[in-house]
């Protein structure tokens, strides 16, 4: 629950800034108050942690859009592809919506040289993020590379073909 608060926290600044106070109080209501939310945040479930992460990508992306400072913007857009690849490894499902982020930089009133300066930081961070679990977590668990290593699905499979029965 306290990642929840976070980011609603976080949800609630953005749109502050962005829009106002009335705004920022309405966008926190609907999202901290959703039935489905409140569910799912006690849920062993990824989604609900999948839906934080795509709220704090979101958030991120938007303050970037708005700030005007480069290296503010390279920093906001960098927490966006960091939040953006944790919501990937999460749950790969969310991989289609990762057009928000290459339109949000597309889209900004900065030179082509900042915005491939901006693609190429985001690439990085989201690589390195995705490397270190990887390396550091993934592969010394498991014992294999390739993220959708399921043990129990392979176990599955073998009862399938010993028992003969359909999954």
């Amino acid at each position: 629950h306290i990642v929840d608060l976070l980011i609603l926290a976080v949800l609630y600044r953005v749109t502050r800034a962005l829009f106002g106070r009335l705004a920022g109080a309405i966008a926190v209501l609907l999202a901290g108050l959703n039935i489905q939310g409140l569910a799912a945040a006690s849920a062993v479930y990824p989604e609900w942690l999948q839906g934080d992460l795509f709220v704090l990508a979101l958030s991120a992306a938007f303050y970037a859009f708005v700030r005007t400072r480069d290296r503010e913007k390279l920093a906001w857009y960098a927490a966006s592809a960091l939040a953006f690849s944790w919501c990937f490894l999460v749950k790969f499902n969310v991989a289609v919506l990762g057009f928000f982020l290459l339109a949000a930089i597309a889209t900004d009133s900065v030179t082509w040289r900042r915005k491939a300066l901006t693609v190429a930081a985001c690439t990085g961070v989201a690589i390195a993020s995705l490397a270190g679990f990887e390396l550091l977590f993934h592969h010394p668990t498991t014992g294999a590379y390739a993220l959708t290593y399921d043990t129990a699905w392979v176990l599955l499979t073998r009862v399938h073909h010993f028992r003969h029965n359909t999954l």
